[in-house]
């Protein structure tokens, strides 16, 4: 009779483990067996934390949610999300594992984390001062300054309503507070900066605006800063080592150094557009079919292992950080 898995060396089971390189491979691995799960605990006890590159997470239609990732070749994994969240609209990611969800129309949104199934709702109202009203909105993407549970996060959203972008401090503020209207506004980002921490807005003219915290209690969350312009600066001869993860509200860069295989690059998702209908309704499909990457030289369509074309009527694909 064959030995079963359960007996195989130590030591193999060690080499193994250690030669996975995908977070979620690696808790498939342990939850095989009691001897597996010693062996990996073993194995990795002297090993720093692998680095993680993001997961494309998918809603679609029919099933359950799932994922691919570029570290463990094309096959779709599911995922199981908190509750809430499956079959809600994505409103983008953020590291640890949390996600922005929204529900059809103009429903709350909330930040919840695939992980842990911690909840942080956010208000579904946005004050205006500058008109001295509130009223509701459509949250399309959201950046966080920090895990939604740390004290002082602030969330930043692009949003659909009487402004474009919006600030909140999760878990306390019951409003959002609405900034003025950013022209051509495309995406905002969080910068934590060693001499400035701010949230960066872009417009589709490549103007930046930077948003600062004011420390005044009472104060708006953010400000304009017209005192801290930013501006681009061209790079030559490549990206300097790094490998570019591009949605809004959640790109990152990474060290291709840290992953073997991996060269410059950008990897991209088809989100250039927002259709408010879509999220105003049920049953409408969110097409994601411009998927791709480029690498350096050539914009190629498509990512070994992503759906080429994906439609959901749920929500569009987007990077998850575990």
């Amino acid at each position: 009779m064959a030995p079963s898995w359960s007996e195989l060396p130590p030591e193999l089971l060690g080499v193994v483990f250690l030669h996975l390189r995908c977070l979620a491979d690696r808790v498939y691995f342990v939850a095989v067996c009691r001897c597996w799960r010693s062996a990996a605990a073993r194995a990795a006890a002297p090993t720093p934390p692998q680095p993680q590159l993001p997961w494309l997470l998918l809603v679609p239609s029919a099933g359950a949610p799932c994922f691919v990732s570029l570290l463990a070749g094309s096959a779709r994994r599911r995922i199981s999300l908190p509750h809430g969240a499956d079959g809600a609209r994505l409103c983008r990611a953020h590291a640890g594992g949390w996600l922005a969800v929204a529900a059809s129309g103009w429903r709350a949104c909330a930040l919840v984390n695939a992980f842990s199934r911690a909840r942080v709702p956010l208000p579904d109202r946005m004050r205006v001062p500058r008109h001295g009203i509130t009223t509701c909105l459509v949250v399309r993407a959201v950046a966080l300054s920090a895990p939604p549970t740390s004290l002082g996060c602030i969330a930043a959203a692009l949003v659909c309503g009487v402004s474009n972008l919006a600030f909140v401090r999760p878990g306390t503020d019951r409003q959002w507070l609405a900034s003025d209207a950013v022209h051509g506004l495309q995406d905002v980002l969080y910068h934590d900066g060693e001499v400035l921490r701010s949230f960066h807005a872009v417009t589709n003219d490549e103007a930046v605006t930077v948003f600062v915290q004011e420390g005044v209690q009472g104060a708006p969350a953010l400000s304009w800063s017209g005192d801290h312009a930013a501006s681009w600066v061209e790079l030559d001869g490549g990206l300097d080592g790094r490998v570019l993860f591009l949605a809004r509200g959640c790109s990152r860069a990474f060290e291709a150094s840290q992953f073997g295989g991996f060269q410059e690059s950008i990897y991209f998702l088809d989100d250039t557009s927002f259709d408010i209908s879509l999220a105003l309704s049920c049953g409408g499909n969110f097409p994601c079919s411009d998927i791709g990457w480029y690498s350096g030289s050539e914009i190629i369509p498509g990512i070994e292992g992503f759906p080429s074309k994906f439609q959901s009527t749920f929500s569009s694909p987007t990077w998850f950080y575990p």
